[in-house]
């Protein structure tokens, strides 16, 4: 067990030095981070998903992290990468995802709650957003990135991380 936490710690860090290496580093260490959790994801079989092998993240088309979801998305390729989701607004449209990257402004208008009662990954990089019903926050600390996670939103989803994810994380309430 220890050993996978180790095993999955450095893949965390070697994406992560990869991602600052090709361009806007800590809009890729995010995208990066979101990506890798949601690999050690199960939905419940009701939803219809199949874990990861046809992850679907939703980001709304203007958040400034689009542009390294794109291109992680790309890097990626059709081999065990997932597709991107470009969304007009959160709130507006049925999403068809997993994962939904939310920024601020989408917290204005989100219903976070159905988004846990449809099975869908909530995560953002707003401080206070596991307080305020999500699921999976990013924070920096000092230099380096790291993310909570709001155990109580977890199981209303019927999602479930893996325990080496729960290990990882920084805080988890």
């Amino acid at each position: 067990m220890r050993f996978v936490a180790i095993l999955l710690l450095t893949l965390f860090q070697g994406l992560a030095a990869a991602a600052a290496a090709v361009g806007d580093g800590e809009s890729l260490v995010k995208a990066s981070i979101v990506y890798n959790i949601a690999r050690f994801v199960s939905w419940p079989e009701t939803s219809g998903q199949d874990n990861a092998a046809n992850l679907i993240i939703c980001i709304q088309k203007d958040n400034q992290l689009a542009a390294a979801f794109s291109n992680l998305a790309a890097a990626q390729g059709a081999n065990g990468g997932f597709q991107l989701r470009l969304i007009e607004r959160f709130g507006v449209q049925n999403l068809e995802c997993q994962v939904a990257f939310l920024s601020e402004e989408d917290l204005d208008h989100v219903d976070l709650s159905a988004m846990a009662r449809d099975a869908i990954l909530t995560v953002s990089d707003t401080a206070g957003f596991i307080n305020d019903g999500g699921t999976i926050e990013i924070q920096r600390t000092g230099i380096k990135l790291g993310f909570s996670i709001n155990r109580l939103i977890e199981r209303l989803s019927s999602v479930s991380l893996s325990s080496q994810i729960l290990q990882l994380a920084e805080k988890v309430i």
